[in-house]
């Protein structure tokens, strides 16, 4: 029997050869469509490299191709200066870095005291003196922006290798082959930040240059900080201004009740709890909670003195009827009920934990939740006007016309002894940011602008404290600090 042996196949060029024409034509059209596919993705990953080099760096040709954007020739008569954000502060123009041309240059004479021109620069960042004769002069580089209208206005400052614009006045010597620079400009940032409510609404205060650095710029009286950021209500919903990227995002909508009545805004910013017609109601961005209002045994009780514990709980004093004692409740969206057997009390914060704080008429109390425990605070007396900081470790209350105590609720529940503070000379209304204690010592503006200062007091061990700071506030009539931003 014979047995076919297998036949070795033939190369591709064999077959290309047994090939008919049309055949070969095909092949031909697809070799010259894979060619050109490959030297395409030859000349795409040069682009990029260049463009985009892997390791983040610039290579040689892309600071060419960069600096290109500068090779601007002056002509034997003219100044050319080209300004960019020197965001590397290397005073060089780099990759990536871009025009500034919110700016304008003066010139004058050698010898002369007032600028003859003043030039503001291009899109391009160029500013362009022409038609001048050779020989010496002195130029000065100021900033012309003004800030977008809208509703909150940033009124920006720029440096040059940490001078201020308008810059002091330097010398320039213009020869028969012209004058060209490249200036690297950076915005100042401030290192601290003072938001203060004002009689206009909020202002950011720089200290260090006695200055408004921003402000509000709408018709709105109370705002709410939340760590740098701000949340305030305006036509019926509630708006969150996100500091660092300087943006304003519209959370919650349907608040024109809310608007008109008082309100109180939850740590996060997802839960507003607000007051209608003498009811509490509450509109929420966590789907759990999402609205509703305060109901207790089928009735909508009357509720004041509102304390957020988490983003969809909180404290309340509310009654069922004007005939029926005020009761402390807790309040976690929906479900309700009152929590401690309290004879009216007036105020209530919440501590942290399981801990809150509650006062009557008569006296001032802390309150253990998980062991069902209350200690009277005597310093604190009675009454309401007690408030708690944002961070829910001191609390506030005013005694006398220029007297404050705060209370380190901390320290009183680590050493089981009263721990507070009497502050003395302050009549504003103080903010307890950490430890430290902000108050507006303020007056009527002068006409050289000087309209009181900012107080910082350090809160020490052992009931001791001290001014740290004084700042003069110039051009601005505050009323209380809001906040701080560093």
């Amino acid at each position: 029997m014979n047995v076919a042996q297998p036949q070795p196949k033939s190369s591709f060029l064999q077959r290309l050869k047994n090939a008919g024409s049309d055949d070969k034509r095909l092949v031909k059209l697809i070799l010259i469509i894979g060619f050109g596919a490959l030297l395409l993705l030859g000349i795409a990953a040069a682009v990029l490299e260049q463009v985009a080099p892997r390791d983040g760096k610039p290579k040689a040709q892309e600071e060419l191709f960069s600096s290109s954007l500068w090779q601007i020739q002056p002509q034997p008569n003219q100044i050319v200066f080209g300004f960019f954000v020197d965001t590397d502060k290397n005073n060089q123009f780099d990759y990536q870095e871009r025009a500034f041309s919110q700016i304008s240059v003066a010139i004058r004479r050698a010898g002369e005291t007032e600028p003859f021109r003043r030039v503001s620069a291009d899109r391009d960042g160029l500013v362009k003196i022409d038609d001048l004769s050779q020989g010496d002069y002195e130029v000065s580089y100021d900033n012309y922006s003004q800030p977008e209208v809208s509703d909150w206005l940033f009124f920006e400052e720029y440096q040059h290798q940490g001078e201020f614009f308008p810059t002091a006045w330097r010398r320039v010597s213009l020869d028969g082959l012209g004058y060209k620079e490249l200036i690297g400009v950076l915005a100042y940032r401030p290192p601290l930040l003072v938001a203060v409510i004002t009689d206009n609404g909020l202002s950011w205060y720089d200290p260090e240059r006695a200055r408004v650095y921003a402000k509000s710029n709408l018709p709105v009286s109370k705002f709410v900080s939340r760590g740098n950021d701000i949340y305030y209500l305006r036509d019926g919903k509630l708006f969150h201004l996100d500091w660092t990227n300087r943006t304003v995002i519209e959370e919650m909508i349907w608040l024109e009740e809310a608007e008109a009545g008082g309100w109180t805004l939850s740590p996060g910013g997802k839960t507003i709890v607000y007051s209608s017609a003498k009811e509490q109601h509450y509109r929420s961005q966590i789907e759990a909670c999402n609205e509703g209002s305060l109901l207790w045994e089928g009735l909508r009780p009357e509720a004041k003195a509102v304390s957020f514990i988490d983003e969809t709980s909180w404290l309340t004093i509310a009654r069922t009827d004007t005939d029926q004692p005020w009761q402390l409740f807790k309040v976690n969206c929906d479900v309700a009920g009152p929590v401690v057997t309290v004879a009216g009390p007036v105020s209530v914060g919440y501590l942290g934990g399981n801990d809150w704080f509650y006062g009557t008429a008569e006296a001032g109390y802390f309150y253990d939740s998980a062991n069902k425990q209350t200690v009277k605070y005597t310093a604190l007396g009675g009454g309401g006007g007690v408030t708690v900081s944002a961070d829910n470790r001191y609390l506030l209350k005013k005694l006398s016309q220029t007297g404050w105590l705060a209370v380190d609720y901390p320290a009183v529940k680590t050493s089981g002894v009263e721990k507070h503070y009497l502050l003395t000379g302050i009549v504003a209304e103080p903010t307890v940011i950490g430890d430290d204690v902000y108050f507006v010592r303020g007056k009527a503006c002068e006409a050289d602008g000087d309209c009181g200062e900012i107080v910082k007091i350090s809160l020490q061990s052992s009931g001791a404290w001290s001014i740290e700071s004084t700042w003069d506030l110039k051009n601005v009539a505050a009323q209380k600090v809001l906040g701080v931003v560093e």
